[in-house]
């Protein structure tokens, strides 16, 4: 895997991980 892709996902996982603790926030 080249370090391009590695950042991708690693950005991309990041995103999710937001998304859900805004929502785990919201839903609260």
């Amino acid at each position: 895997m080249d370090l391009s892709g590695f950042l991708h996902i690693r950005k991309a996982g990041r995103a999710v991980l937001n998304s859900i603790f805004l929502l785990t926030v919201v839903l609260w």
